[in-house]
């Protein structure tokens, strides 16, 4: 069993449990006893073995990590060590849910035989390892409350409220000073803002390969969805046409939705919306040089696979397929004769982006 923390992170970690704020709808700190509750009974039925009564600890936790660190293993190491044994009653079940979009934010759900207790951490340690011991000490009070003892704190039992006789109407106190029932406050979704910028290879968006980067702002407030909007810009290789040579560039701004999951720290994801801007042609060594300006407008989905390597920072992989409604080409007619093409150069109906990029949390 592995020590206790030093007196410095075991106090941080008394005061974090006593400030942090329970679940919207937790009775309570820690909880009661919920209705219809009761203990498990052994089954002492004649000629059958009798139903173990405890069990470890290891085997009643389960973890979701979410975007956090948390381990199953870590914190069945934590938890004895709080706790001072390594065995808890058979109906006592542990559920640890990290947050998926926060690595220092986790909530507990611990079911006692005295009742349903619920905790959250909007704003633990950011340190993993203080992050399972904060966890672990707050999964042991809630399996039992005398935990708080060897931290120096008196636990102290609020005491059952006294029995008021029925007051009479000259006795009540006027309606507008009456205390109201306190308002639930609603739990607000969390709203997450970033800023992202890639850059990769294009076939098609162009006539031939071109090199390009895109610079998005990302905006969710669901943990599925995301909306992201930004602007992308490249150039292609310059390429023969005619007695001269021809060059592209292209410039469009773009608005996606973006829907996807939070599996550990890595988060597919699929993007669909649409861009819009202008192609531009530059020839040389034909009659004249000349800027040849056209508009683009298109449609995009794109396969995307994000990989959260810090809190604050994400490597993003990127697959996008574009299919353009004005496609970008260039003519050479012969002089004496308008009407006849001599040579052109056209883009692909269906063009591609494979990008690599990074993606920056502002909030």
């Amino acid at each position: 069993m592995p020590p206790l923390r030093p007196a410095g992170r075991v106090l941080a970690g008394a005061a974090l449990l006593l400030w942090t704020r329970p679940v919207a709808g937790s009775p309570g700190p820690w909880g009661r006893l919920a209705p219809g509750v009761t203990p498990p009974v052994p089954d002492a039925s004649p000629g059958r073995a009798p139903t173990p009564t405890r069990r470890p600890i290891a085997e009643a936790l389960r973890v979701i990590p979410g975007a956090t660190c948390l381990s199953a293993e870590t914190l069945a190491e934590h938890v004895p060590a709080w706790l001072g044994r390594d065995e808890i009653e058979a109906g006592v079940t542990i559920e640890v849910r990290g947050d998926p979009f926060i690595a220092n934010a986790a909530a507990i759900t611990v079911l006692t035989p005295a009742g349903l207790i619920e905790r959250a951490f909007d704003d633990g340690p950011p340190g993993c390892s203080d992050l399972h011991a904060v966890l672990g000490l707050a999964i042991a009070m809630a399996i039992d409350a005398s935990v708080l003892t060897t931290l120096g704190y008196e636990v102290v039992d609020t005491p059952p409220p006294r029995p008021q006789t029925p007051a009479v109407d000259n006795e009540r106190p006027p309606l507008q000073a009456r205390r109201k029932p306190p308002e639930v406050i609603p739990r607000l979704a969390r709203l997450r803002a970033l800023a992202a910028l890639r850059g990769g290879l294009w076939v098609g968006m162009v006539p031939g390969l071109a090199g390009g980067g895109q610079m998005q702002a990302e905006l969710g407030w669901r943990p599925w969805f995301e909306l992201r909007v930004g602007v992308l810009g490249g150039y292609g290789q310059r390429r023969p046409l005619g007695s001269g040579t021809v060059e592209f560039g292209l410039v469009a701004g773009r608005l996606d939705g973006c829907f996807g999951v939070q599996r550990r720290r890595v988060r597919p994801r699929l993007c669909v919306g649409g861009a819009a801007g202008a192609s531009q042609a530059l020839t040389r060594g034909l009659t004249a040089s000349q800027a040849l300006v056209s508009p683009w407008v298109s449609v995009a989905a794109a396969l995307e696979l994000r990989i959260v390597t810090t809190q604050v920072f994400a490597v993003d992989v990127i697959l996008d397929g574009v299919v353009p409604f004005f496609r970008p080409s260039v003519s050479v007619r012969e002089p004496g004769d308008p009407s006849m093409i001599t040579d052109s150069v056209n883009s692909a109906p269906i063009g591609a982006v494979l990008a690599i990029g990074g993606a920056f949390t502002i909030r």
